[in-house]
């Protein structure tokens, strides 16, 4: 099977091209595979962090159902450190779902946290490069490491939101980010240090923090991007 679009080699089950992120589908009674062509990804232009907004409106968001959010922080690091690198993706996707969810005006499930396994290897692919990237970068230095950080951010709510592969994901995250690295990477440390400030409450803390980054992340995604409608309709995950 081939994409009508870019014209790659797709596995005969693709859900979409992994090169130029169109959807597929089979005509109903031909069986035949075709491309259906989704929203294409234009980055916002002049977009701008905005560091205090965002994280208060994260925790804001957070503290509106902190005891739904804690669990799933709790369930988001069990799962996460089962299989390192492997499942941090999908689980971080699943949380964006929930937070989108709310955004969205519905109520956040439990169970959302594990629809992140419906796109699980792009996911799963964006999660280990985020991450050997991230780790690369902080080698050689701290600040290269903050960049690279904020460079993806938005990799798993592109991957969730407008169904891009791991790849096309990262660098639709980074053509956001790239017109304004500094005031990212501002909201990247300030991010990592209310981390560490729930690390410091003996860990307790990082289970409100964990999720409150994530939806600094989405409502920061909400106003430069924008979410498609219906993206929370997916079907539950099979885990």
């Amino acid at each position: 099977m081939y994409c009508s679009n870019c014209g790659t080699t797709l596995d005969g089950d693709a859900q979409f091209c992994h090169a130029c992120g169109l959807s597929t589908t089979f005509a109903p009674g031909v069986g035949a595979p075709i491309t259906v062509p989704v929203m294409p990804f234009v980055p916002p232009a002049g977009a701008r962090a905005q560091t205090g907004k965002w994280v208060s409106a994260g925790w804001n968001l957070v503290m509106e159902d902190w005891a739904t959010y804690g669990l799933m922080g709790v369930l988001m690091i069990l799962v996460s450190n089962a299989v390192p690198l492997v499942l941090i993706g999908p689980m971080a996707a699943g949380l964006h779902i929930a937070l989108i969810r709310r955004l969205s005006g519905g109520k956040p499930e439990i169970s959302d946290l594990f629809l992140g396994f419906n796109v699980f290897v792009p996911a799963m692919v964006a999660g280990i490069l985020i991450s050997l990237l991230t780790t690369l970068g902080a080698l050689l230095c701290l600040i290269p490491g903050i960049v690279v950080t904020a460079m993806y951010m938005f990799s798993y709510l592109l991957i969730v939101d407008r169904k891009l592969d791991a790849w096309p994901a990262m660098q639709a995250s980074h053509a956001i980010v790239r017109q304004d690295y500094f005031g990212f990477s501002v909201f990247v440390l300030a991010l990592g240090g209310l981390n560490l400030l729930g690390v410091a409450f003996c860990l307790v803390g990082i289970l409100i923090t964990i999720p409150m980054t994530y939806a600094a992340i989405t409502v920061a995604y909400r106003d430069l991007v924008g979410f498609t409608p219906g993206i929370t309709a997916a079907a539950p995950a099979q885990v």
